[in-house]
């Protein structure tokens, strides 16, 4: 090869009118003879043949006979490339030759199903399923990564396979799995660019540096083999657009829906380790298929001890066609309110939610604004500065909460709607100026317009029943931070805790207002493993970037090693990319001013 482009092999002109069997008629073709058409691609028909003197199937990959100059020189690459690989987890290659100096490739024959068709007809497979695919999937990558073979004269070191997609891995009823279709592999040290400029490859798997024309590296596949883990796990693409502006789009940014927000239960490392491979930063990756392997065995162990071979066997020989595809949780658009003063040790919520609870009016919109009165002095620009305690006013875009049943419908006593006993005057003449009846409506208002303390004196007016009522205490809680009152915050965490993302959230930034960072992050882990009844998904999300940033930052000043300094950064890197549309957040601006501190600190001490 010389240079980026390898020379291409000069042969007779392809005959006038030659047409490709069609696949019905058992003509020679390899070893043996035509005994059906297997599939129809881009550069090539694949056929399968059968050899009658080792009476066994085989297929042949047969080259188009009107394919344009470039797309024959891939063709001959490819049966250079695949033909010096041999690895269990890699389509095996027999034989190579020509059919009317047509060029084909005989290989092995895989009695089986690509994974697209598998996902086509299961949808999400199990959990075990799909990290053992990704296992074997990561197995081979690890070998062509670190392969060295000869290419056209030259030796080369790793090889990149730059189409890793659903539809290249093959699956055989016997549990074998196998990668295929190395046509636009190259050498690692190649560009990944055509002789024409043209980006090579399936849009919805391709590394975001792919899309923009950039040399790419071993990144770009450990990025596709993510794509393909989520498909597995999920039951749909990362990016399902069907528009190709909009799908060009989704890809060069990297949006897609991380798995945080699937209602599958996904192990957290799992979540993890696939959302770093599908990182927009190539750096932010593993940094080879080594590491990523390790890390999908290491989850794999937690969930059998069984090969996997043996559970992709079990799986492909079983019954069941159940197709399963995992919902994620609605996020609603964010909805612009003006930031409200931040106060140090002080939270202020952003609330807003609807419900048709008896006598509510109809399609009541709430959101979310934050406003607190003073612990300790208010910060001058509070759009752009964030405390350094880590608790903040937040703005935040609210789930629509669903009608809850009142307490005597869920058989736990009978709550009238008119008491006997009239409730305390403050709330009454809150129902005569707001036109309300509903207590807990009345709170949610109280607390948009930034009265904490009416919110907290409405609670105490509350029959039990409905002091028990799950957003009645999520108000109350975010009330009492908002007054700075943490003995009763205190005192409410140790009460029985709500099954709830926020409530563990809150409770995290809690712990690390008091400097207990390791329990810190293991809540705010465990926060966006669930639910929030009444703030949505993606503010969930992004505070729990934010607050587990802080906590990274934390340690490292603790103890300012370079694992700590790099994690740190790689934390407040997430919070940065997670609002690159919007630079002007506070949570950006911190993340910016967090990592030129860390940037600017000392060299830290290794280990």
């Amino acid at each position: 090869m010389h240079g980026d482009t390898e020379p291409f092999i000069s042969k007779p002109d392809t005959p006038q009118g030659v047409v490709l069997p069609d696949g019905t008629q058992p003509l020679p073709l390899g070893s043996g003879s035509i005994a059906g058409l297997l599939g129809v691609g881009g550069m090539s028909n694949v056929y399968k043949i059968w050899n009658p003197q080792l009476e066994q199937y085989r297929a042949v990959k047969l080259m188009k006979p009107d394919l344009t100059l470039e797309s024959r020189q891939r063709f001959q690459t490819e049966i250079k490339i695949t033909a010096a690989l041999s690895h269990p987890n890699i389509i095996e290659i027999h034989s190579v030759g020509e059919w009317n100096t047509l060029s084909f490739i005989e290989m092995e024959f895989i009695d089986g199903a690509t994974l697209s068709d598998i996902i086509g007809k299961c949808g999400a497979l199990p959990i075990k399923v799909c990290v053992a695919l990704g296992i074997l999937m990561a197995r081979a990558l690890a070998y062509a990564h670190d392969k060295e073979y000869l290419l056209y004269g030259k030796t080369y070191h790793g090889l990149i396979h730059r189409d890793l997609k659903t539809s290249n891995i093959m699956i055989a009823r016997d549990g074998r799995v196998k990668l295929m279709d190395f046509g636009i592999a190259r050498p690692v040290e190649t560009s990944l660019m055509t002789l024409d400029g043209a980006v090579m490859g399936t849009m919805q798997y391709l590394a975001p540096e792919q899309i923009d024309g950039k040399n790419v590296g071993v990144a770009a596949d450990i990025y596709a083999l993510g794509a393909i883990l989520y498909e597995t796990i999920t039951g749909c693409k990362a990016f399902p657009q069907k528009n190709l502006s909009q799908l060009m789009s989704a890809k060069t940014g990297n949006i897609f829906v991380p798995l945080t927000f699937c209602t599958q239960r996904i192990p957290h490392k799992l979540k993890n380790l696939v959302g770093k491979c599908m990182n927009l930063d190539p750096q932010k990756r593993p940094d080879s298929t080594a590491p990523l392997l390790d890390g999908l065995d290491a989850i794999y162990r937690t969930l059998t001890d069984e090969t996997p071979e043996v559970v992709i066997t079990r799986f492909m020989q079983s019954d069941s066609v159940t197709r399963v595809v995992y919902a994620f949780r609605r996020r609603l658009p964010a909805v612009s309110i003006a930031a409200a003063i931040a106060i140090a040790l002080v939270i202020g919520i952003g609330i807003g939610f609807m419900s048709t609870r008896a006598n509510r009016s109809p399609e009541t919109k709430m959101a979310a604004a934050s406003s607190s009165t003073a612990m300790a002095q208010p910060l001058p620009d509070t759009s752009r500065t964030v405390p350094e305690s880590g608790i903040i006013t937040q703005t935040a875009t609210v789930k629509i909460a669903k009608p809850r049943p009142r307490p005597a419908e869920s058989g736990r006593g009978i709550v009238s709607k008119t008491p006997a006993k009239p409730l305390a005057s403050y709330l009454d003449s809150l129902r005569s100026s707001t036109g309300l009846n509903d207590p807990i409506e009345i709170m949610a208002r109280e607390a948009i317009a930034g009265n904490h303390s009416g919110v907290l004196h409405i609670y105490g007016e509350l029959p039990p029943a409905l002091a028990r009522d799950i957003t009645a205490r999520l108000l109350r809680l975010r009330a009492l931070f908002a007054l700075g009152r943490m003995a009763e915050v205190s005192r409410t965490f140790s009460e029985q805790p709500i099954n709830d993302g926020e409530f563990y959230q809150l409770k995290a930034r809690y712990l690390l207002h008091n400097g207990e960072i390791g329990e810190a992050l293991r809540l705010l882990e465990k926060s966006i493993t669930m639910s929030a009844v009444q703030v949505d998904a993606a503010v969930l999300r992004r505070d729990y970037l934010y607050y587990r940033a802080i906590c990274l930052s934390r340690l490292f000043e603790r103890s300012p090693t370079e694992e700590c300094r790099k994690n740190a950064l790689d934390g407040w890197f997430e919070v940065k990319n997670s609002l690159r549309k919007n630079p002007d957040h506070s949570y950006f601006q911190r993340a910016v001013s967090e990592m030129q501190k860390i940037g600017n600190s000392a060299q830290p001490a290794k280990g």
